[in-house]
């Protein structure tokens, strides 16, 4: 951001007080203009002046408080200065400024000193900032504002804020609040629902149950990228009974426990369909119908270890947090044991109401904390490395840092810009096929995810992994230790570096679009002439390219036929998810 200095003819402003500082017309003229200004921030000999225009008309303060915001902490001493002696409509704007700001003891003081304030407007600002800064004290003080409050617009306040920011005694108060408003009514029960949660989080755990298994059969919904869904299908097996309902889209059966899907690494999402109902005139009480029925009741509790969290979303998009407060409030009076926590959730229920009917899928989220993300999903002890875990003596600093749900991928402590999916890099794995010789080279092995899913779908006698960048082979060395596997990385070019004895390449190249950008055809081309070199007779290419009629006639060109192909939603484009094999003997040689 530019700093514009302060003119040096008048260094008075400095050592003017915080009473009513008084700004020369050029002075106050030449700092509006600099304020409109987006990339202005000012400096500390400017700061005292700025603040000044806060109190000047609302258009030309919206900018002002723009351009202190973007000073930061640094403006703090220049607005408390102020304070003391402002009136309105100076003084409320800059405890609103102030409530902005980064958390400073200062400023907290100085905010729940205004609760008492004797300008209305004021303490609605401090109310409201305090309720979303939080800190220490700040419940005492806000539920001490609360209890002497005789104004009824900042009674509201007060209750959203303690519902953001209350403790125990808070939710005892609001417990027994009584008022005939109807808006106080409302925000009251929102406050409770939302303090209720927080409160509860950590005292009763919530997990999916992966062991659980239900009595009987459950239909199941799986996710996958649009073009998996073949793929998805061959992997889920006749056990699951699965079948394509379109694209990104299966059904199939669970007969068994949830953690035999944790086998199958190509579906995005799992969701446990229930039964639909007639939309009727009340939508958030059909939802809360559809949340607290008989099905739904029985599936949360057989797959849930402790409380049932959930957090709703719905099908067609957007936030919708009105009727999310109706929905959670008419639920919870149904059944007050099921708690709505968009943050700390164990499920996402997902709402179609588009229809005649309205639809909801529950769909896990949080994985039980006492599995150890992957379990069994790891090539065999004999052939895998010791984990960092396993190494105590060894100092390491790629510990998991990448938050998941899943897993089945929680070997990913680290990514680079357009790496792969987890689950198409598990596609190109399960498309190049397990051949326990293999010796496996990714060209373009990015965060390492290609190699990893390979590895750990079956043995391999090497893997081998080469970039042109130094941070991604760090990243990937480390989730392939993660993953419990060794494999040799190499910083070297795709389209020149010629490994011996590779059997199987599997990638997914630069796009075009985050890395490599322009165009990619010369070096795919280029790398395709190489490929095909490399690889034994017999060998295989598992891949996607991103310009098939490009990359098609070089590798029909270079000997290779292809196997295999679908086309895959990259998110914004397609690709094409193809399997070329080497012949062992070259065209037309015969026996």
């Amino acid at each position: 951001m530019a700093t514009r200095p302060t003119d040096p003819a008048k260094p008075a402003t400095e050592r003017r007080d915080s009473a009513a500082p008084e700004l020369a017309p050029e002075r106050r003229q030449q700092l509006a203009q600099a304020v409109a200004d987006a990339g202005f921030t000012p400096g500390r000999h400017d700061l005292r002046d700025v603040v000044e225009l806060l109190g000047d008309d609302e258009d030309l303060a919206v900018h002002v408080e723009r351009a202190l915001l973007r000073a930061g902490a640094a403006a703090a001493p220049a607005l408390l200065r102020r304070l003391p002696g402002a009136e309105p409509p100076l003084r409320p704007r800059l405890v609103r400024v102030l409530g902005r700001l980064p958390a400073d003891p200062a400023v907290d003081m100085a905010l729940k000193t205004c609760l008492d304030d004797h300008d209305p407007k004021t303490r609605r600002n401090a109310i409201g900032a305090l309720g979303k800064r939080g800190g220490p004290d700040v419940a005492a003080a806000l539920l001490a504002r609360a209890r002497a409050e005789a104004s009824l617009p900042h009674l509201r306040s007060l209750v959203e804020a303690l519902g953001k920011v209350g403790d125990a005694d808070a939710l005892a108060w609001l417990d027994g609040l009584e008022s005939d408003d109807p808006e106080l009514q409302r925000l009251t029960a929102r406050a409770r629902l939302m303090l209720g949660r927080s409160l509860g989080r950590g005292e009763v755990g919530s997990a999916i149950d992966l062991d659980a298994v239900a009595a009987g059969p459950r239909p199941l919904v799986l996710g996958c990228r649009p073009g998996l869904e073949p793929l998805l299908v061959d992997a889920l097996g006749p056990g699951f009974a699965p079948r394509i309902l379109g694209p990104g889209r299966v059904a199939a059966t669970l007969r068994g426990p949830l953690r035999d899907l944790l086998a199958v690494r190509l579906w995005t999402e799992v969701g446990l369909p229930l039964p639909p109902l007639s939309r009727g005139t009340d939508l958030p009480a059909t939802i809360a119908a559809v949340l607290t029925g008989p099905e739904a009741r029985l599936l949360f509790k057989t797959y849930t270890k402790g409380q049932v969290r959930y957090r709703l979303a719905w099908a067609r998009g957007g936030h919708r947090r009105a009727l999310v407060w109706q929905v959670a409030a008419a639920a919870a009076a149904q059944w007050p044991e099921l708690v709505n926590d968009p943050r700390e959730t164990t499920w996402e229920v997902v709402v179609d109401d588009a229809g005649l009917l309205v639809r909801a899928e529950l769909r896990p989220r949080r994985w039980s904390a006492t599995d150890k993300p992957g379990e069994g999903l790891t090539a065999p002890a004999a052939d895998r490395e010791p984990s960092p875990a396993e190494r105590p003596s060894e100092s390491v600093d790629d510990k998991p840092a990448l938050e998941s749900a899943d897993p089945r991928f929680a070997y990913r402590s680290g990514d680079v810009p357009a790496a792969s999916h987890p689950t198409i890099a598990a596609a190109l794995a399960r498309l190049a096929e397990v051949r326990p010789d293999d010796v496996v080279w990714d060209p373009f092995v990015g965060s390492g995810l290609e190699l990893c899913e390979r590895g750990l779908l079956g043995p391999a006698a090497s893997l081998l992994g080469t970039d042109l960048d130094p941070r991604a082979l760090a990243v990937a060395a480390a989730n392939l230790r993660n993953a419990g596997l060794r494999a040799e990385l190499t910083q070297a070019d795709a389209t020149t570096h010629r490994p011996t004895g590779v059997t199987l390449i599997v990638t997914n190249p630069p796009m075009g679009r985050r890395v490599h950008r322009g165009d990619v055809g010369p070096l795919l081309t280029a790398f395709v002439a190489n490929a095909a070199a490399v690889l034994a007779p017999g060998g295989r290419l598992a891949w996607i390219s991103p310009l098939p009629r490009v990359t098609d006639p070089a590798l029909q060109a270079a000997g290779l036929v292809l196997r295999g192909s679908l086309t895959l939603d990259m998110g914004g484009f397609t690709g094409q998810l193809q399997r070329w094999d080497k012949p062992l003997r070259p065209p037309g040689r015969r026996r």
